[in-house]
């Protein structure tokens, strides 16, 4: 069930496909910006839309309630693909390094 968002700062979106939820994605509204983050697929149901359906219901929810534009970060090698076919711009990269402590 879905409340009122125009109440909310912060939502989340879930895809179920049968009784198996395979991917999840959230968004945060600061003014007329969306943040999308922490989304995330089930390795078994990539390639499948699941990521590209949890994008599509945050963009719509995030609009539907002021956003006029929309943040995200993507890996290159899961994301980024489909939100370039979903018309987002690259404006640079992110790069992280594990250290290994003794």
């Amino acid at each position: 069930m879905t409340r009122e968002l125009s109440t909310w700062s912060s939502f989340r979106v879930l895809v179920s496909i049968g009784d198996n939820p395979v991917a999840t994605g959230g968004c945060t509204l600061i003014g007329d910006v969306a943040h999308l983050l922490g989304s995330v697929t089930l390795p078994a149901w990539r390639r499948r839309g699941a990521y590209r359906a949890v994008l599509a219901e945050r963009l719509r929810l995030a609009s539907k309630n002021g956003a006029t534009l929309a943040l995200v970060k993507g890996r290159v090698d899961t994301s980024a693909p489909t939100l370039e076919r979903a018309g987002f711009v690259d404006y640079g990269e992110e790069r992280r390094y594990r250290l290994r402590l003794a």
